[in-house]
Formats: structure tokens, C-alpha cells, sequence
């Protein structure tokens, strides 16, 4: 337009985006491709495959394990970090194909490493490095924060396959075009009362039929969060209580128990918002009991899961 003319800036959008030219924007503007045109996606039914070196940074193992499967599908084999202080030592030694970046962890958010890793890319004139964000968040105005923090793109947790496969084409090259693995059916998206069947079905095709280790591991990390939320709550301790609940939240979410994700969003927003403790108290009441719903659920699916995989 008129007004961006004479400005030293390299592409310019309408409001309101859109997503496919936000994507080609990016692209065009750090050489990937030529200009505006809409970055297809393989037909439906196929699954690209991948050689890159990529790095995992997120500290939740329960998220850790899914992202690490789903990674798998497409023929990555990520390395893990735990926090952002870690991915930056890392980053600063060796060097990466693609980034996924949690964005709330402790230590150091994924929101300032990534400003890091831009400042360290201007210092010493290395390439930039590709930042996806990997987020349990999905309010409004997040992905505007990403990419102002420095990343590139953004999938929202629990991470679909479908938007994985997206994401990868459009910062990665497959290793052979011609040669896509297909890709199953995803199953009907049935909400009952506890659990996602939708996510549950894509956690038994990641994790090949068996997700108890997964569910284990959910059910051996949460007790320990709630039991630190109601110490936070004793402790007028809200920091404590937002950390613990979005760990929660996003765990929560990767394994399909929606309602106690919710739960544990509503904590995580009230107590970011300096709520009272009070109200507080009865969100961790109904959340704990949410958790009880969600657990014998959970052992049945992961059950069903082992028992097959042993017949």
C-alpha cells in the first residue's frame, strides 16, 4: 500500500490475516520461497518423511513422550531439553535443522530463548535457526507473541497430527517427495464424559497401540501437582499455583482429559491475575475431582492398550 512505501520493511499484510499468507510472508521474507503463493499441503492420506536434526525443548515428560512419538511418524528423532537456559547452551553448540519451543517453562521461558537465540544469530551472523512454538496456550493474541518473541510458527497442544505435518512442510524439506507413508483415518472426534476418544485413538497410533507408559506417567506426576497446588493455596504462594496448573493443563490436554485441562486453566489465569485464594481453593477442589473421574478412565484405555499389544 501507499503507506508502506519508502518503509524498510520486506513484506507488508491486511488485517484481518490469514494464515496462509501470514506462513508465505515468512517464508518469502527468509528465502524460502519466491513470493505470495499458498504453500500447499500433501494430498490427505500422506505423511511426509524428514532427515533433520531437531531439538525438543519442553519440560513436561508427559508432553515429552507424545511430541517425541509424533516427531517419530515423520522420521525425527528430536533431542530434549528442559527448559530454555538449556536449549540456548545447546543451540550455542551445535547446530539445528528446526526448534520446537514450549513457551511456559521453568528456569528460563521459551519466549526468552528465543529472543536470546535471535540476538545470539545477529552477534555472530549465524543463520536463524526456525522457531516453532509448541503451546498448551490458545488465547487470543498468543501467536502474536510468539512471533514477536522471535519464532517462527505456532501448533497448539495437544499437537494434531495433520497441523505437525503442516508445520514440518513448511520449514522442512521431505527426504524423498515421491516417497510419503500413508497415514490412517483419523477416528470420529467423540467427546464423552472424561476422556477425548479423538486423541486417545491418535496416542494408540503414536505410541503403536500402547499408551500405559504415557498414562503412567501422568498418573505419577499429577498427584504430586495438586498436592503443590493446595501448598501454594496454604502458602498464598500464586506463582507456584500458575506453574503447577498450566503443567497440568498441558499434560492433561496431551492425553485427551479435556475437563481437568480446563480445570487447570482457570487456575492457571486466576492465579496469573493475582485472584483471591478462596476462589482459588474450590477450582483446586473441583479440579482434584475431576482428576478422580479422569483417572480409572485413563488405567482402562491403557490397559486395553497393553493387553492387546501382549496378545
Amino acid at each position: 500500500p501507499a503507506s508502506a512505501e519508502g518503509l524498510d520493511v520486506a513484506a507488508w499484510l491486511n488485517k484481518p490475516l490469514r494464515r496462509s499468507e501470514l506462513y508465505s510472508a515468512i517464508a518469502m521474507v527468509l528465502g524460502m520461497s519466491s513470493g505470495w503463493e499458498r504453500l500447499e499441503l500433501p494430498p490427505n492420506g500422506l505423511r511426509p518423511k524428514f532427515k533433520a536434526r531437531v531439538l525438543l525443548v519442553e519440560d513436561n515428560i508427559v508432553n515429552q513422550q507424545v511430541a517425541a512419538r509424533l516427531l517419530a511418524t515423520f522420521g525425527l528423532v528430536p533431542e530434549i531439553v528442559g527448559d530454555g537456559a538449556q536449549c540456548l547452551e545447546r543451540a550455542r553448540n551445535e547446530r539445528y535443522d528446526l526448534i520446537f519451543m514450549d513457551c511456559q517453562m521453568p528456569v528460563m521461558d521459551g519466549y526468552e530463548a528465543s529472543r536470546g537465540m535471535r540476538q545470539y544469530e545477529r552477534e555472530t551472523g549465524n543463520a536463524r535457526t526456525p522457531i516453532i512454538a509448541m503451546t498448551a496456550n490458545a488465547m487470543q493474541g498468543d501467536r502474536e507473541r510468539c512471533l514477536a518473541a522471535g519464532m517462527d510458527d505456532y501448533v497448539s497442544k495437544p499437537v494434531r497430527t495433520e497441523d505437525l505435518s503442516a508445520a514440518l512442510l513448511r520449514w522442512l524439506t521431505p527426504a524423498d517427495q515421491r516417497a510419503l507413508a500413508p497415514v490412517a483415518a483419523p477416528a470420529p472426534a467423540v467427546l464423552d464424559d472424561v476422556l477425548d476418544t479423538k486423541c486417545i485413538a491418535q496416542l494408540r497410533d503414536l505410541f503403536e497401540g500402547d499408551i500405559s507408559e504415557g498414562v503412567q506417567t501422568y498418573l505419577a506426576d499429577s498427584p504430586a501437582q495438586l498436592d503443590a497446588m493446595a501448598n501454594a493455596i496454604a502458602t498464598n504462594d500464586l506463582t507456584t499455583l500458575a506453574r503447577c496448573a498450566h503443567s497440568l493443563k498441558s499434560s492433561s490436554r496431551s492425553l485427551g482429559a479435556h475437563k481437568v485441562a480446563d480445570l487447570a486453566a482457570r487456575i492457571d489465569t486466576h492465579a496469573r491475575a493475582n485472584g483471591a485464594i478462596e476462589e482459588a481453593k474450590a477450582l483446586v477442589s473441583q479440579l482434584r475431582a475431576a482428576h478422580r473421574a479422569v483417572e480409572p478412565a485413563l488405567l482402562a484405555v491403557a490397559g486395553r492398550g497393553s493387553e492387546a499389544r501382549s496378545a
